[in-house]
């Protein structure tokens, strides 16, 4: 297989393995798993998931200093509040609607990227950003009268947050590997959630088969293999084409949803996500030529 071709498999492996998160999060809810214990399992069980590959690839480096910090700070804060608050909105408005409103935020990272890292942005960038906003307007006011808006907000301010991760994180990967990051991430954002168990005593230990698919489905199928393919996708075709990629991320949310769960869209909530992906997929194809011109020659 042709390492393009090849690439663009993984890149769609990854997109679906993280369409399976808000999956995962509506299961836990309906085989009584409480959210903070499910996410403390995910990123402790995911940790070994994803340092082994990469020890026995020779890519695992520890961070020291400054860089640590950082990471430690995206982890334990960005990442955990970004896992809580996109979970526990899915679990009020659902794992489909959720999925569209949270892929706001490629656009919002624009947005943060032109205001504190003077990144260039195009008309294109523009427009598109705004076919996104528009989208989400759509994909809201096209869902029935009875719609929670507390839901909408929650996951509204996981894109955010998540937006502010993605900014920061790229603050420091000049000289840091995103493979690396991610890396001091995942066990960071996992000592987020145990600490809170410990000190709530909300800590809750898996008891049933059921509970422990949850568990293990989100840890490997929603986290360690997107993670890993993403990255290995990344140094087939590239960050650009693979984050291309992986707007199909919601679609598989979307369908995964109505097949495994039994949830439906509006037909104008349709029209909506279907706006939401062309404007993030035009903001990633336009930030993808603007900042990396020269890896269309590959």
């Amino acid at each position: 297989m042709q390492s393009a071709t090849r690439g663009v498999v993984l890149a769609l492996i990854s997109a679906l393995g993280f369409g399976t998160l808000a999956i995962f999060g509506r299961l836990s809810e309906l085989v009584g798993l409480s959210l903070s214990s499910l996410l403390a399992f995910r990123f402790a069980l995911a940790t070994p998931l994803v340092w082994l590959p990469l020890l026995y690839q020779g890519r695992l480096e520890r961070l020291r200093g400054r860089d640590l910090g950082i990471a430690v700070l995206l982890g334990a804060g960005g990442y955990a509040a970004m896992s809580f608050l996109f979970l526990t909105g899915v679990n009020i408005i659902g794992a489909g609607l959720g999925a569209i409103v949270l892929y706001i935020y490629p656009a919002l990272v624009v947005v943060l990227a032109a205001l504190f890292l003077d990144e260039r942005v195009t008309k294109l960038i523009v427009a598109a950003v705004a076919i996104a906003v528009a989208g989400v307007g759509l994909v809201v006011t096209g869902q029935p009268a009875n719609v929670d808006f507390l839901g909408i907000g929650t996951v509204l301010l996981a894109a955010a947050v998540y937006a502010g991760y993605i900014t920061l994180s790229g603050t420091i990967l000049d000289r840091v590997s995103a493979t690396v990051l991610t890396a001091h991430v995942i066990p960071a954002a996992s000592v987020t959630f145990i600490v809170h168990g410990l000190l709530t005593g909300s800590t809750q230990v898996p008891a049933t088969l059921d509970q422990w698919g949850v568990v293990l489905g989100i840890a490997l199928f929603a986290t360690a293999i997107p993670i890993l393919t993403f990255f290995a996708a990344v140094t087939d075709i590239g960050a650009s084409r693979t984050s291309i990629v992986s707007t199909l991320e919601p679609v598989f949310t979307v369908f995964l949803g109505a097949l495994l769960l039994g949830e439906t869209l509006s037909p104008v909530s349709i029209i909506g996500g279907l706006a939401v992906l062309s404007g993030v997929f035009l903001v990633q194809y336009e930030r993808a030529r603007v900042t990396e011109p020269a890896e269309s020659s590959r």
